[in-house]
């Protein structure tokens, strides 16, 4: 499958491939040149953020099936890299009033806890607050 990804997508990075497999990650690079990360699901909750995918209509019949907003925030707060942080806001920001929090709060703190950085989880609620206090 990654072989046959790789045939329609411009990777970001050499060893692509290599990288694909080893992270279950394709780093792709959009035809106008913005970065798009392809995830390969294979535990249960990536498959079960597989079932929840959105199907987006993107350019000339061409439809991709996309994360819904719980599940981004949920794997931005896991990767928990600084520009994940600055996506988690935005996301926040964007989707005030929308997010499904059950989601978010049934998955999260469990998968935080598997890579014993469970604080995440409150820096997350900490930033919904912040958010809630200057725009709701």
């Amino acid at each position: 499958m990654v072989d046959e990804l790789m045939r329609i997508v411009q990777p970001r990075y050499e060893n692509a491939v290599e990288f694909a497999l080893t992270n279950r990650v394709v780093l792709a690079r959009s035809e106008s040149g913005i970065g798009v990360d392809i995830g390969l699901a294979a535990f249960p909750y990536e498959q079960a953020a597989f079932r929840r995918l959105q199907r987006v209509e993107f350019r000339d019949g061409l439809t991709l099936p996309i994360v819904g907003p719980e599940d981004l925030l949920v794997m931005k707060v896991f990767a928990g890299r600084p520009h994940d942080w600055f996506d988690v806001r935005g996301l926040l920001i964007r989707q005030f009033g929308k997010l499904d929090w059950s989601i978010v709060e049934g998955v999260l703190p469990g998968l935080l806890e598997l890579i014993e950085e469970p604080e995440r989880f409150d820096r997350l609620i900490a930033e919904r607050d912040q958010i809630a206090a200057e725009f709701g």
